[in-house]
């Protein structure tokens, strides 16, 4: 009998952002010991926590949730602040756990804090708030209206206060759409290695093993995803196939427009198969 997978958390909108494999292997753990996070990423969640506190301070009377039946209750009791409510969705296996729950002239309203100077473009954090919204009108009322919540605030590390008016319904769809795929899925995503992206990684050493025994042409720092697929159209599937070209064997194409890219691409190979600076 198959073990049952681990439910979607909110908070997992980071790892989906980031990396497809990575989100996915939330759900189907390697069978080898998992490995302890850094001291940077230890030192983050350090500073988040201290972040979040120092709001916490900001307001009297906060109460904490200690469960979802607690927290239903001290909505029902229009409780002013509601620090950690907890929130679950059934029919999607789905939890969440905002920071925040301020009850304004409105109703209650998200909010959050994060260490981000600013979450226009951030992915993950406007997620997250999309499903915490979505959480919260379900709890709310039967139809899970969301728009007739008022906009989530964050409380953002330089202290300012900012409401999130953008389109963050769409954003929490595609999350738990892609979160259920990957769920039920047993295959492992593709992914390609990006140093700045998988060097902080936890499952680094799984996926750099493939990488390296497959000769990937993202282990050259000068090509990416969309290189690659440039590359392999043009039938340079390996690293060492580009090492063996000139740099007039790679034709024009997009991402490849430029001579001196292609130049670089074809050094850096010969430089990391030879081991010899260029």
């Amino acid at each position: 009998m198959s073990k049952p997978k681990r439910p979607i958390y909110a908070s997992d909108t980071h790892a989906w952002d980031h990396c497809r494999r990575q989100a996915w292997f939330l759900f189907h753990p390697p069978s080898v010991e998992p490995p302890e996070s850094d001291r940077f990423h230890e030192l983050i969640k350090n500073m988040g926590d201290e972040h979040e506190a120092e709001v916490m301070d900001s307001f009297e009377g906060a109460v904490k949730a200690k469960s979802i039946t607690h927290t239903k209750e001290l909505i029902a009791q229009r409780t002013a602040v509601i620090y950690q409510p907890k929130f679950r969705d059934d029919e999607n296996d789905l939890l969440g756990t905002p920071d925040f729950l301020l009850l304004t002239d409105e109703g209650y309203q998200v909010a959050d804090a994060k260490l981000a100077l600013s979450v226009e473009k951030n992915r993950a954090i406007l997620a997250q708030l999309g499903i915490y919204q979505r959480l919260l009108a379900n709890s709310q009322n039967a139809a899970g209206d969301e728009q007739a919540l008022p906009n989530p605030h964050v409380f953002l590390g330089d202290g300012e206060a900012f409401e999130v008016d953008l389109e963050i319904a769409e954003l929490a769809t595609q999350f738990l759409r892609d979160m259920q795929n990957l769920k039920a899925s047993e295959a492992k995503p593709d992914a390609h290695f990006a140093y700045s992206k998988c060097s902080a990684c936890v499952f680094l050493d799984l996926c750099l093993d493939e990488f390296e025994s497959t000769d990937d042409l993202t282990l050259s720092p000068a090509i990416d995803a969309r290189t690659a697929a440039q590359l392999k159209q043009q039938h340079f599937e390996t690293l060492s196939s580009v090492a063996q070209a000139q740099p007039e064997d790679i034709l024009e194409a997009p991402f490849l427009r430029n001579p001196d890219k292609r130049l670089r691409i074809v050094q850096q190979a010969q430089s990391l198969k030879s081991g010899d600076v260029i």
